[in-house]
């Protein structure tokens, strides 16, 4: 009996054991849960702030290029200017090069560069000069322009006889101007400008009746120089607008010479 009792007992212990191992067992796997879980969460957690950090970053980047935009492009222009200087630029590029910045980017400084290496290139280039001589009066460099339109025109450039009258003008030469707009006229009877401008010049110089006929034959030939322009009353009264109005005109024509 005692046998039976300590077997019994036995039993009972191992089906004690039995007990706590399975405890054991279900707290282990409670305790791998929350591992996993933590471990879940924590990797969540890492890759937020790595999303956050990348779109920082990103924003920082493009705030960057938002402030270098401006810088970008208003380097473009002189990467290109140090493209084309890397390689012997011909006579022709160097010429429509120069007429670029005079006709479109209203750059004189390099238009006369340009200008500058294509008569290099040829030195018996009629417009070369006449387009740097043109440059150096859009810039107010009435000496210069003179020395290059004169030598245009000795290279044979007739169309230089307007600018060269106009340059004149801005000297206060009058005489000079009416006597090259009258040039101008011989080789070009239907230049409405060079009527204006010697009619201009006349007025300057007092011959009133004789500077309203001139221009009279400016309107017939253009009337955009009727009305706003100019007076064809008894006293034929130019003012300072309509003066101006005139030589913004020309302005735009001559940079748009070529």
């Amino acid at each position: 009996m005692k046998q039976k009792q300590f077997h019994s007992g036995q039993g009972d212990n191992i089906q004690g054991d039995k007990n706590i191992e399975n405890i054991t067992d279900d707290k282990i796997v409670n305790n791998n849960f929350n591992l996993s879980v933590k471990g879940w969460m924590t990797i969540l957690f890492c890759l937020t702030l790595l999303g956050a950090a990348i779109v920082l970053k990103n924003h920082d980047n493009s705030l960057k290029t938002i402030d270098n935009k401006q810088y970008d492009i208003l380097s473009s222009n002189q990467f290109l200017d140090n493209k084309l200087e890397e390689r012997k630029l011909t006579y022709d590029e160097h010429y429509e090069l120069g007429a670029n910045y005079v006709d479109n980017l209203k750059d004189y400084d390099k238009a006369i560069y340009h200008f500058t290496k294509a008569i290099e290139l040829d030195p018996e280039s009629a417009n070369a000069y006449f387009g740097r001589g043109t440059a150096y009066n859009c810039k107010g460099q009435n000496q210069n322009a003179l020395r290059d339109l004169t030598k245009s025109i000795d290279l044979g450039m007739i169309d230089a006889y307007g600018n060269l009258a106009w340059v004149y003008f801005d000297q206060r030469d009058y005489i000079s101007a009416y006597n090259n707009f009258l040039i101008s006229i011989e080789y070009h009877p239907d230049d409405a400008l060079s009527y204006c401008g010697a009619s201009i010049s006349l007025y300057l110089l007092n011959y009133v009746k004789e500077a309203k006929k001139m221009y009279v034959q400016a309107i017939d030939l253009d009337n955009r120089y009727n009305g706003n322009f100019g007076s064809l009353q008894s006293d034929f009264i130019f003012t300072d607008r309509q003066l101006q109005a005139i030589k913004s005109l020309y302005s735009e024509l001559k940079q748009n010479a070529y």
